[in-house]
């Protein structure tokens, strides 16, 4: 039982993106300390989100003048780019009042040579020792347009991130999908390919190098994506990329991105997801019959489309993912086919209960492996029910399964919850819950005595795909 889900769960899987030379980043400054005297250099570390972390270093001159200006300079590591601007704070922040400060970026070296941006609100605190030493802490959202360093036209593109495809985590299996995530990387737009997929398009390409000398080898590019302030390209790569420790670089054009570390492992697999984030309901499929599946959902219904249902006990189910291992002959291939079940150990785990598979492996679509399994018919039941899949004993993180009380139920099962809300939920909407403690302490000693009490909880908005979430307390639902 091959069924070739793999395209859309790839678009339910890549479909987060890339991005433009505008970074939204927010910048946290903690601890800079200086020297005593009226004209001090603060050094300390600090951290961009999007960007990337290193150290911070400022002159500031102590006067009389109600704002100090301060010229900064912020050193990423380990690439060793730089972002130069002017940091304007309160004179009073020196004396230990509150700090709403503001930073301007003119500036910088390597891939930010020319960049520009602001940050109009930041706070924190300031305050001289009593030795006269001088200490910052600050944070604050803004932007940071980078200004094209490098050369040739085109900005230098930044690496930020090489995950895999499923889980959205570091180590790429031989032979898997995976993103890489960042700034300037291709030119605005999407374009996916097909195979046989390219290794350079327009002039982008990613390569691994081994750390430890030699050639280095491009990847198949699977899309380039640079809209709505996000900037990424999924690829795969080659099998024949051996286990290692590699500097992933994207090349645009004549520009070549600093180096990015990232390790290359045997196998490290990971399931799909319908949100794409990693966890929650898994990409996964309820055999129907020779020539029918559903979306494995919540309640039973369609969408654009797709017809969807929970699975029950004693039904097939096809889960998707990738990160089984190698297959050359596969890498780049219309429809590979190879099961990875008869050399390696591989069960999937519903609900804590171990169940053998059928087939696991590739099945139709380069780099993505399908894991065809039966539910038992004594198998947990429930929304949220956990899904991994083991390879010689290592599991998968975890995302979760809807699975219907019996053949009969056309929706799956949650306390607190009605069947018209989970099918709002299968349409899109979303459903408010709040879940509360209050607790009571009786106090007595030495002769004293006194009761404490606390309470603590708090609200939280759920889609389908997050149902696991509810499933681990009890909640009010709210709307």
């Amino acid at each position: 039982m091959t069924r070739n889900f793999a395209r859309y769960a790839l678009t339910l899987a890549l479909s987060v993106g890339a991005q433009a030379a505008t970074i939204n980043t927010t910048w946290t400054v903690t601890n800079a300390t200086g020297t005593p005297g009226l004209t001090t250099t603060v050094n300390g570390s600090t951290n961009l989100t999007n960007i990337g972390s290193g150290t911070f270093s400022a002159t500031l001159t102590i006067g009389t003048s109600a704002n100090l200006s301060a010229p900064f300079t912020i050193t990423l590591t380990p690439s060793g780019d730089k972002i130069s601007g002017t940091l304007t704070i309160p004179a009073s922040a020196i004396a230990g009042g509150p700090l709403t400060g503001s930073a301007t970026i003119t500036g910088g070296t390597g891939a930010y040579a020319g960049a520009t941006g602001t940050f109009q609100n930041l706070t924190g605190t300031g305050g001289l020792s009593q030795t006269g030493s001088l200490t910052l802490s600050f944070s604050g959202a803004g932007t940071i347009t980078t200004g094209g360093g490098g050369g040739g036209g085109t900005p230098t593109p930044t690496v930020t991130a090489v995950q895999d495809a499923a889980g959205n985590t570091p180590n790429i299996a031989q032979g898997s999908i995976f993103i890489v995530k960042g700034a300037n990387l291709s030119a605005a737009g999407f374009t996916s390919f097909a195979p046989p997929r390219p290794t350079t398009s327009s002039g982008v390409k990613v390569t691994f190098t081994p750390t430890s000398g030699g050639s280095g080898t491009d990847v198949y590019l699977v899309y380039l994506y640079n809209q709505s302030g996000v900037n990424q390209i999924a690829g795969i790569l080659p099998s024949t990329v051996a286990v290692g420790t590699y500097n992933v670089t994207v090349t645009n054009g004549t520009n070549v991105s600093p180096t990015f570390t990232a390790q290359v492992v045997a196998n490290k697999f990971a399931l799909f997801t319908q949100d794409s984030s990693g966890t929650g309901l898994a990409s996964a499929q309820n055999y129907i019959s020779a020539t029918a599946v559903d979306l494995n959902r919540l309640t039973t219904g369609s969408v654009s489309g797709i017809s969807y249902s929970p699975a029950h006990p004693g039904q097939p189910v096809i889960a998707y993912g990738t990160g089984l291992g190698a297959y050359a002959a596969g890498d780049n291939t219309t429809s590979p086919a190879f099961d990875f079940s008869k050399t390696l150990t591989i069960q999937a785990v519903v609900g804590g209960m171990s169940i053998p598979v059928a087939y696991a492996g590739r099945a139709g679509y380069a780099g993505e492996d399908q894991i065809n399994f039966t539910l038992p018919s004594n198998v947990p039941t429930g929304c949220a029910v956990t899904l991994q899949i083991s390879v010689n004993g290592k599991l998968s993180p975890p995302t979760s399964l809807s699975i219907a009380p019996d053949a009969n139920s056309n929706a799956c099962v949650i306390p607190g919850y009605t069947t018209e809300q989970l099918q709002k939920l299968d349409q899109g909407g979303t459903i408010t819950t709040g879940a509360f403690t209050i607790t009571q302490f009786s106090i007595s000693a030495q002769g004293v005595s006194g009761k404490a009490n606390t309470i603590g909880g708090g609200f939280s908005q759920l889609t389908a795909f997050q149902l696991a979430s509810a499933a681990q307390s009890n909640v009010s639902v709210i709307q």
